[in-house]
């Protein structure tokens, strides 16, 4: 009977790493880890550049019959290398143009120039995030928590060419609206009457307006 082998954990032997160019195949001999027995994979077509290295972890999609084989190509099973590193879709898609994209975007967080719309979200972000956390919203309050966000942003303020009065200025035309929301949603229940932000396509024009039920 063959034996299943759904999403198996199983690690690469580093002296059955082997590449038979004549056949166009590579075979891959693997460990379950926790059965501990030795199982090949035959990996063919587009599978056949799969960068398995010896002692990586690969899971297997499929089923390897009762000696321990199973074959891997366009139609049959399927074989993930690097089980444990998880990538979402988007950064595969990113990829596609530069494989270094997704590294530099994890590492540096940012891979293009920063605009002021930009800058002013994260900061806006944090100021409700704090605010949020110690649950005050007056305007002294907002004041202090602003003064403490911007040490973190003085290279960012600087690349976009802007002062830092300008910016606390900006971040203090949109108190009145955090503390709009916050009176009607920060509480034990609802008020009849609810603020709606509207943005604009730059995210640097931010209007309230009040809709009533």
């Amino acid at each position: 009977m063959p034996e299943a082998g759904l999403c198996q954990r199983r690690s690469v032997f580093p002296t059955a790493f082997l590449l038979i160019a004549l056949t166009d195949l590579q075979l891959l001999v693997v460990e379950d880890d926790k059965r501990k027995a030795t199982k090949t994979i035959i990996l063919r077509e587009s599978w056949f550049d799969t960068p398995a290295t010896p002692g990586s972890y690969v899971h297997v999609i499929g089923e390897f019959d009762s000696g321990g084989l199973c074959q891997i190509d366009n139609t049959n099973n399927m074989l993930i290398l690097h089980p444990d590193h998880l990538i979402s879709a988007t950064v595969v898609a990113d990829s596609f143009g530069c494989i270094r994209r997704a590294v530099l975007q994890d590492r540096i967080k940012a891979t293009s120039e920063a605009t002021a719309p930009q800058l002013y979200g994260h900061m806006l972000h944090e100021l409700f995030q704090e605010a949020m956390k110690a649950n005050r919203w007056d305007t002294q309050w907002l004041q202090q928590l602003t003064q403490s966000i911007l040490p973190r942003h003085f290279e960012t303020i600087v690349e976009i060419g802007l002062n830092l009065n300008q910016v606390v200025e900006h971040l203090s035309s949109k108190t009145r609206e955090l503390q709009s929301w916050a009176k009607v949603f920060v509480r034990a229940s609802p008020g009849v009457s609810v603020p709606y932000i509207s943005v604009s396509r730059t995210a640097s024009n931010v209007t309230t307006g009040r809709c009533r039920s």
